[in-house]
């Protein structure tokens, strides 16, 4: 049997395949009844408590694919890390809170190099009051990955899921389209 490979089913295909996967009845049913949203928007929503939410995203950063390291600084590179988990969660209309960054490195980075990271991402924790609560760290035998999952929290009212936007909303971007 061949394999099916993924440009034949693209990313939501994937992701598609992702949330059927992983779909289970839990036996404690308070669990499914508590998510509101799971895979398929920009981050999970689950209720923690009546009349909030807790927002839950994560985003990955492969050295080759979404940077370049003879152009990006890593200053930059902690600060983009953050960032796009940050416009996930204000994408639903959530504040940030918590963040774990997964740094997964190769020997030719220096811990100058980590210093200058994590001094770019705290730039936009400090700025939207988010606090960067653990991670991980491992070594690589290839390429600098880097991956930052994020907890924010809303009032339930305040959500904003993809599905609900129509037609003659208005749309509102921040920073320079295209400059990711």
């Amino acid at each position: 049997m061949p394999f099916t490979e993924i440009s034949q089913v693209g990313e939501r295909g994937l992701i598609e395949m992702i949330r059927t996967l992983v779909e289970f009845t839990p036996e404690d049913p308070s669990l499914t009844e508590r998510l509101i949203k799971g895979i398929s928007d920009d981050t999970a929503v689950y209720r923690p408590a009546p009349g909030t939410v807790q927002l839950f995203t994560t985003d990955t950063l492969v050295e080759g694919v979404d940077f370049d390291l003879t152009y990006t600084s890593f200053k930059h590179l902690g600060w983009k890390s953050m960032i796009s988990n940050l416009s996930d969660i204000g994408a639903m209309g959530g504040r940030p809170r918590f963040a774990v960054v997964v740094l997964v490195v190769p020997v030719k980075i220096s811990v100058e190099m980590v210093r200058e990271f994590y001094e770019g991402a705290l730039v936009t924790c400090r700025e939207y009051q988010c606090l960067i609560v653990g991670g991980d760290l491992s070594a690589s035998m290839g390429t600098l990955t880097v991956n930052v999952a994020m907890v924010g929290e809303a009032e339930e009212s305040h959500l904003c899921f993809r599905s609900s936007a129509r037609i003659r909303d208005p749309i509102c971007v921040t920073g320079d389209l295209g400059a990711s």
